[in-house]
């Protein structure tokens, strides 16, 4: 429940993605099998470090560096496709063959698309405030009148039209990696074209997968709150994918 009669809409669109938690899991056996907890109260601790954090960093008159704003931009497509673009970069140069490389694919497009249906039932039970909402409401929607609303403020780049928790890039993520560092550990290093003018290159998965989360706070769509519980519920999806279709002599 979002306070002061606001709603997690950011937006003059229609909210996406409702109906993807009930689209039929392949690997889990609904939606919300591992469903996180509640996001945190508007009171904690948690909640107010975070908000200033994603305010001070997130903005779009945030003093980024130009590291930080190449990140920011980078990741603002979907993750679903560039993990799609990683698995088969490093399929290719570790030279598996046709089936393993089909088991691969397979595993990790399974993951992703439970991952997105899980992410999505979260996000619709929970309809938790984008950090654009919350900051311009200020603390006195939630019992903090001290901290003073910024009507003003935007995100450094646009924000999704779903509810902000938990972040679908880290589940999507968390995912992949838990599904690749199976079937390819010690990965060679990767190049991805993102959504910035120059790819970038990536020494493992891990790594393409902590940006990826980071950015999403740096483009001030996110709290680091929700990229946590979002990684969380990402590698239980994963771990379930790489119990399915395993090599004959992994049986």
């Amino acid at each position: 429940m979002i306070p002061g009669g606001t709603d997690a809409k950011t937006g003059g669109g229609p909210m996406a993605g409702p109906h993807l938690a009930a689209m039929r899991p392949f690997v889990l056996g609904d939606a919300a099998q591992f469903e996180p907890p509640p996001p945190p109260s508007l009171s904690s601790a948690q909640f107010l470090a975070d908000l200033a954090e994603v305010r001070a960093r997130g903005g779009a008159l945030a003093l980024h560096s130009p590291e930080e704003a190449t990140i920011a931009h980078f990741h603002r497509p979907s993750g679903f496709f560039a993990w799609n673009e990683i698995a088969r970069q490093v399929v290719v140069a570790r030279g598996l063959d046709l089936l393993d490389s089909a088991r691969v694919l397979a595993q990790l497009n399974f993951a992703l698309s439970d991952a997105q249906s899980a992410g999505y039932q979260a996000k619709y039970t929970y309809n938790f405030w984008r950090p654009v909402t919350a900051i311009r409401a200020g603390g006195a929607a939630f019992h903090h009148p001290e901290i003073e609303p910024q009507h003003g403020w935007n995100p450094f780049i646009e924000t999704p039209m779903h509810p902000e928790y938990p972040c679908l890039h880290c589940i999507a993520g968390g995912a992949a990696r838990i599904v690749l560092e199976n079937a390819i550990p010690n990965a060679p290093p990767f190049t991805v074209e993102g959504g910035a003018p120059q790819p970038r290159t990536y020494r493992s998965f891990a790594e393409y997968a902590d940006e990826e989360a980071e950015s999403r706070v740096l483009g001030g769509v996110h709290f680091r709150f929700s990229l946590v519980a979002g990684k969380e519920l990402g590698e239980k999806v994963g771990r379930e994918a790489i119990a399915i279709l395993k090599p004959v002599s992994a049986k």
